[in-house]
């Protein structure tokens, strides 16, 4: 596959590491993540791979992931994957009446802010198999369940999340976070990123909550999540790429012997390996994207493998900077250890090794 830039693309990446420049590094207060989003909202970026009938940009797959690899090299803890691309993803695979439409067009404007929330206490990542469950009742949908290490943005006020339906069928329902029965947890994470536990008990629920059922919800999930999936990938990549980075900066001002040890010979080979194990995830967060495209199988485990290939190279990147720092890298002075945090929360978010490792099996 080409892996080269066309001119369009290389413009795009510009504007994206513009843009993620401008949102700013690390965590931030809730009212500056509140300015952030509505910047994103006014440049279009919500939308940036939604259909233009929606008030999208029906941006490719690589452009998407453009955008990802510029925030994790400008260390932004935006909620924009899993708020916006996966959210977004979710609502439009879910059906195309005009229910979704509306709340595609919310979504893109920053009038609504979504949350997506998978996981839960006591399993791996079920996503497609999830404990919460929702039943029929003369008042209309009643859900039980509990959601956990949910990422959220300021003035998130929706979630998106799988549940059972009628004992086995997959439904996805869209709830308003401060509806009866529906209890938040906030926390911070260990990259500092926001997050928060959902508490759902006898949460009462009008019918049009639920977006899609069985068959459909099923495809929309599994769509949603390769979707999310390979652009965690991208995302990965830009903080790796930033490791890199920051390694060869801190090395050339290091010295031992009245020489900086960037030009030891056994250091040199180290970067080496390091960038050879960066330019191996890259190309296969480029293949992730090109995959989105594939058939369901295929494309489900060419994701997963790109998944499986960036955790190895974040993990094994992350712990040879930090040994490179030496104790410095230990410390909150410098930001490479705060860097190997974010890649190992990203490393969890939808899916871990074991759990990808089973689906290329």
């Amino acid at each position: 596959m080409n892996l080269e830039l066309t001119e369009e693309q290389s413009l795009i990446r510009a504007s994206a590491e513009a843009i993620a420049g401008q949102i700013g590094p690390l965590a931030c207060p809730p009212e500056r993540e509140a300015e952030s989003w509505r910047a994103l909202a006014e440049g279009g970026w919500l939308g940036m791979a939604l259909p233009e009938d929606a008030g999208g940009m029906a941006m490719d797959a690589v452009a998407t992931m453009l955008f990802c690899r510029a925030l994790g090299a400008e260390r932004v803890l935006s909620p924009f994957r899993m708020g916006a691309l996966v959210a977004g993803r979710l609502i439009q695979s879910t059906g195309t009446g005009g229910t979704q439409t509306e709340l595609l067009r919310q979504l893109v404007s920053g009038d609504r802010r979504f949350v997506v929330a998978l996981h839960e206490h006591g399993v791996r990542f079920t996503p497609d198999a999830p404990l919460s469950h929702v039943r029929m009742d003369d008042a209309g949908l009643v859900l039980n369940g509990a959601k956990c290490f949910v990422p959220v943005g300021a003035d998130s006020d929706a979630v998106l999340l799988p549940v059972r339906i009628d004992g086995d069928a997959l439904a996805i329902l869209l709830v308003d976070l401060n509806a009866t029965g529906v209890t938040a947890e906030p926390f911070v994470a260990t990259d500092g990123s926001s997050a928060m536990h959902i508490n759902f008990a006898d949460a009462v629920l009008s019918a049009n909550a639920m977006l899609a059922r069985g068959t459909l919800a099923e495809r929309a999930l599994a769509d949603a999540l390769d979707f999310g999936s390979a652009a965690l990938c991208a995302e990965m990549v830009g903080v790796m790429d930033r490791m890199i980075r920051q390694t060869r900066e801190y090395l050339v001002t290091r010295k031992q012997f009245d020489a900086p040890i960037a030009g030891f010979q056994a250091i040199q080979h180290r970067i080496v390996d390091m960038t050879l194990e960066y330019e191996l995830a890259a190309s296969a967060a480029m293949n992730a994207a090109a995959a989105l495209d594939a058939k369901p199988d295929d494309r489900a485990r060419r994701i997963s493998l790109a998944r499986i290939q960036c955790s190895h190279a974040g993990q094994w990147i992350g712990r040879q900077a930090v040994q490179l720092f030496g104790g410095m890298g230990m410390t909150q002075e410098v930001e490479i250890g705060w860097l190997l945090k974010r890649l190992l929360c990203l490393d969890v978010e939808l899916g871990d090794s074991d759990y990808h490792y089973g689906r290329c099996s």
